[in-house]
């Protein structure tokens, strides 16, 4: 469609949303709450918080046509859900239709675009453990679309408590390392927390009460850093940035006899081992000494 045929989203705006895993549940109950959520296209069981929303169980059965369709599906069955939009409801034109991966770009919509609707990617920078709207407050909000669809996305993201951040041309080229970003400031950080509740677990030491403060602690720190743009890694501490070779091999020789551990460590180690050289942390000859300790934990 044309640019010039872009409507504003009305007041009463209303949202379907076809997929309802973490994310589209959260997105559920919060257009719920605001009295905008028209259905929800799920095939699976419902978590009891989300059993009184109404429910299709296929997109052929959709019967309403509301103003935004977020699509919340797994990333491999985006197409396939376009596809069947396009087959079941070819007539459905002039609205705005969303998905959320944070991999994929605006082309897995075009078949829709063709139709007469205006497609755009809105990937929420956040972590959703369960449906949820608290999850949603103050989070960033990239988005991919046409120029003229931008006061409608605003409109949106603005209703969803979050901050738009619309991505450039080379941004979106960047798409990849944008979200390995977002997997490394989420899966990563949960990760290695999960692994020093097992190191603990397994010294029988109370984790509930020993992880919290070294935690908050590194994570005020990492973000007073990024707050004022500093590079938050020069802040390391630790053995390896001490350059502290036998604490290292004693780590790795007490794992022993929890060789999934010692190696999720060594793998750990690793990373920061890389970190501290890239920053000059350490001096090439303790990387290398370090390094072939923990190669020889991995063999």
């Amino acid at each position: 469609m044309e640019a010039h045929s872009v409507k504003p989203l009305p007041a009463n705006y209303t949202v379907g949303i076809i997929g309802v895993g973490r994310l589209g549940g959260t997105l559920a109950l919060h257009f719920a709450r605001q009295h905008r959520l028209l259905w929800l296209v799920t095939h699976t069981p419902l978590p009891a918080v989300l059993q009184s929303l109404p429910t299709y169980a296929t997109i052929a059965a959709i019967e309403q046509y509301p103003d935004c369709w977020f699509l919340t599906v797994q990333d491999s069955r985006i197409a396939a859900c376009v596809q069947e939009i396009g087959q079941h409801h070819p007539k459905v034109k002039g609205k705005i239709f969303i998905h959320c991966s944070g991999a994929f770009d605006l082309s897995l919509l075009a078949p829709i675009a063709d139709l007469g609707n205006f497609p755009a990617v809105l990937h929420p920078y956040q972590m959703f453990p369960f449906p949820d709207p608290k999850f949603l407050r103050g989070i960033s909000w990239s988005i991919e679309s046409h120029p003229s669809l931008r006061p409608a996305l605003e409109r949106l993201v603005s209703d969803l408590g979050g901050n738009p951040v619309f991505l450039n041309e080379q941004q979106r080229r960047q798409k990849p390392i944008y979200h390995a970003a977002a997997v490394a400031a989420a899966n990563a950080v949960m990760t290695s927390i999960g692994l020093a509740q097992q190191l603990l677990s397994d010294c029988q030491l109370p984790a509930e009460q020993m992880l919290p403060p070294i935690v908050r602690t590194a994570v005020d720190t990492a973000l007073e850093q990024v707050a004022v743009q500093n590079p938050i890694l020069e802040q390391l501490t630790g053995p390896i940035v001490r350059g502290d070779l036998e604490t290292l091999r004693r780590h790795l020789a007490a794992l022993q006899d929890i060789p999934s551990l010692q190696h999720a460590y060594a793998h750990l180690a690793g990373c920061v081992l890389h970190t501290a050289r890239h920053y000059r942390l350490i001096s090439d000859q303790q990387f290398r000494q370090m390094l072939l300790v923990v190669q020889s934990a991995l063999q």
